[in-house]
């Protein structure tokens, strides 16, 4: 990204639209410096969205975190966040320099990406009460899903796919695409784990 916002304002003239590269590429590189050295990760800045305020008190609860020693999912988000700071006046239309709306990509998926952190995150912290206030199919749906987003991934990996576009991403990644990969699986043994940690939990 920091390449891409570089080679951008390597084509500009001395203009505003060129100091603001600037400054989205002095917040990259800050950024970057933050997560290689392992520094504590922070709540993200306000924009008095109840979301955005109920992630950053599960962040906090969470107690000290660092970019490289808490869940992925809280990288993830943490990380999408940040960016989607550093250009939402760029995106088309809403501000003096459009960037490829595919290279900002993580502005679009930020908030969907923290909803799942934050859901991860609660099953990560603790993982026996979901299950243990859930009815059985409840509870499996919960397995489910957290088996299918280890294995599948989410739009924060698809948006690595820079030549796709936002509609294409969410296609690969939806329940049908999901169910359609899983035909290939030789052998998917999700439902017998399922059953077999379902019994274990009962008898221990």
């Amino acid at each position: 990204m920091i390449d891409d916002v570089r080679v951008t304002g390597a084509e500009l003239a001395p203009s505003r639209a060129l100091d603001e590269i600037n400054s989205i590429e002095r917040s990259l590189r800050r950024l970057r410096e933050e997560i290689t050295g392992d520094d504590q990760l922070c709540p993200l800045e306000d924009d008095g969205s109840a979301d955005l305020a109920s992630y950053n008190q599960l962040l906090l609860n969470m107690g000290e975190l660092t970019w490289l020693n808490c869940p992925c999912c809280m990288v993830n988000a943490t990380c999408i966040g940040e960016c989607s700071y550093y250009f939402p006046c760029h995106l088309p239309g809403k501000g003096t320099m459009c960037l490829n709306a595919k290279r900002i990509l993580p502005c679009q998926v930020a908030e969907a990406v923290q909803e799942l952190a934050s859901r991860v995150t609660q099953v990560i912290a603790n993982p026996i009460q979901p299950l243990q206030s859930l009815d059985d199919d409840a509870a499996r749906l919960v397995f489910s899903e957290m088996t299918e987003m280890a294995l599948w991934g989410n739009a924060t990996d698809l948006s690595l796919l820079t030549n796709l576009s936002l509609e294409e991403i969410q296609k690969l990644q939806g329940s049908a695409a999901i169910e359609e990969s899983q035909r290939n699986i030789v052998d998917n043994d999700t439902s017998h784990v399922w059953h077999y940690l379902r019994k274990t939990q009962f008898e221990s």
